[in-house]
C-alpha cells in the first residue's frame, strides 16, 4: 500500500489465484471484472483501452458477440458437496481455470476457462471476488438471475462503500436496481430538506472556481461525507486554503442527486447551468468529480467554463465530451484501472489530445482518491491547475 491509500504494485495473474491476501484478492477482482470487456465484441474500444493500460498481460481470447445460456453455465458450477467437505478444492479450482485460460488462444475453448473462472468465483468467501465475478457474468451469461441477485444484495447489504458502488454501476446498465436504491435520490432530497444548513449564504468575493461531486453511493437518507461542500468538505477547504481561494464557499452550493444513471447526469447539466447563470458565473474553473465531470461537459454545451479538472472520470465518449470552445482547457486525473470506472464499463482515459491526462502511481482503488486532499498536497497537483 502507499500513503495514498493506493495499491502501487498489484500482483500479476493467474499467479494471484494461488493467494487470498489482500493484493492478490485486488488482482483477482480485477481481472475478473475486466473478462467481460475481453470477451463481449461490442466493448472493443474499452478493451484497446484495458490493454494499453494492463496491470499484468491480459488473456488472449477471442470475443463474442453473443451471451451464452444460463444452462450452458450452470454446467459449470462447482460441486458444493465436495467444497464443502474440502474449501481448499475451490481455490485450486479456480488456479486451474485461471491458467487455462491464460493457456488457451482458441476462442471457443479460453470462453469456457473464463466462464468456469467466473461460476468459480461466484463460491468465492471474499464479497469483492462474488461481486467482480457477477458484473462480467452480467455481461456474458443470457439468464440475468445467475448474477443480479448477488449484485442486489450487494448493493443493499454490501459492506463498503466499494462493494456497493461496484454493484449499483452493474446493475444500472441493466435498469435492475433494487427498489430501496429507487427510492434513495427522493429520500435523500427530503433529507437535506429536513436538515437545512441555516440561513443563506451566498459566496462574498470573487469566485474563481467550483466543485461538482459524482454518483453518491451511502445509505438513502444518511448523511454524506461531502468532500465538496464548504465548512468541513475536504478537498473544498484544500482549495480554499490553497490553490483557489476563491472557490465558490456559500451555503447554497451546487449539489445534485448523485444519481446513477444517464438520465440524471442530464437534468443535473440543466441545473448546473441554471445554477452558474443566477449568480453570473461563467468562465470559473470545474472541478469535477466520476460521473460529476461527465455533468460538468454536458454543461459546457450550454454555458462557458474555465479549466475543467475531471477527476476519476469514467469515459464514455459517445455519451459525453466537452464543448472545446466553451471551456479553456480540460485536465483528467486518474487512478490505473479504477474498479468502479471497470464496473461502469466506461473507459479509463480520454484518447482526445485536448484532454491533458494524469495518471496517479496507483491501481484499483479507490475511487475517491483524486479528490483527497492529502493525494493533491502528496502528488503536487496544484501545478496541473
Amino acid at each position: 500500500m502507499a500513503a495514498d491509500d493506493g495499491i502501487s504494485n498489484p500482483r500479476p495473474c493467474p499467479e494471484a489465484f494461488s493467494e487470498e491476501d489482500q493484493l492478490s484478492i485486488y488482482s483477482q477482482a480485477a481481472l475478473l471484472l475486466a473478462l467481460g470487456i475481453i470477451l463481449k465484441a461490442e466493448y472493443s474500444v474499452i478493451r484497446s483501452d484495458l490493454e494499453e493500460t494492463r496491470p499484468f498481460e491480459l488473456p488472449r481470447v477471442a470475443p463474442s458477440s453473443e451471451r451464452v445460456p444460463g444452462a450452458y453455465f450452470r454446467e459449470l458450477f462447482p460441486n458444493r458437496e465436495a467444497l464443502a467437505e474440502d474449501p481448499r478444492l475451490l481455490t485450486r479450482f479456480r488456479l486451474e481455470a485461471a491458467r487455462s485460460l491464460y493457456q488457451e488462444s482458441d476462442g471457443r475453448q479460453g470462453m469456457q476457462h473464463a466462464l468456469r473462472l467466473l461460476a468459480l468465483s461466484l463460491e468465492h468467501s471474499s464479497e469483492l471476488i462474488r461481486v467482480s465475478a457477477a458484473v462480467s457474468v452480467l455481461d456474458l451469461v443470457a439468464d440475468e438471475t445467475l448474477s443480479i441477485p448477488v449484485l442486489e444484495y450487494a448493493a443493499i447489504r454490501g459492506r463498503s462503500e466499494l462493494i456497493r458502488s461496484l454493484a449499483l454501476m452493474a446493475l444500472n446498465r441493466v435498469r435492475a436496481v433494487p427498489l430501496y436504491w429507487q427510492a434513495s435520490e427522493l429520500i435523500g432530497s427530503l433529507f437535506r430538506l429536513l436538515n437545512p444548513q441555516g440561513p443563506l449564504m451566498r459566496h462574498v468575493g470573487r469566485v474563481d472556481s467550483c466543485i461538482v461531486h459524482g454518483t453518491l453511493f451511502s445509505w438513502a437518507g444518511q448523511a454524506e461525507e461531502e468532500w465538496w461542500a464548504p465548512g468541513d468538505g475536504d478537498f473544498h477547504e484544500y482549495l480554499k486554503r490553497g490553490p483557489r481561494p476563491g472557490v465558490y464557499s456559500g451555503n447554497d452550493f451546487f449539489d445534485w442527486s448523485g444519481g446513477w444513471r444517464d438520465k440524471a447526469r442530464h437534468k443535473a447539466a440543466t441545473e448546473l447551468v441554471t445554477w452558474l447563470q443566477q449568480r453570473a458565473l461563467g468562465g470559473v474553473d470545474m472541478f469535477a468529480h466520476s460521473h460529476g465531470g461527465n455533468v460538468a461537459m454536458l454543461a459546457s454545451h450550454q454555458v462557458k467554463l474555465g479549466k475543467l479538472i475531471l477527476m476519476s472520470c469514467p469515459v464514455h465518449w459517445t455519451q459525453y465530451q466537452p464543448n472545446f470552445t466553451n471551456v479553456a482547457s480540460v485536465v483528467s486525473i486518474r487512478i490505473k484501472w479504477d474498479f468502479v470506472i471497470l464496473a461502469d464499463r466506461g473507459g479509463q482515459r480520454f484518447a482526445d489530445a485536448r484532454i491533458q491526462e494524469t495518471v496517479l502511481p496507483f491501481w484499483y482503488v479507490k475511487h475517491g482518491t483524486t479528490h483527497l486532499s492529502s493525494t493533491w498536497a502528496n502528488r503536487k497537483l496544484d501545478k496541473l491547475i
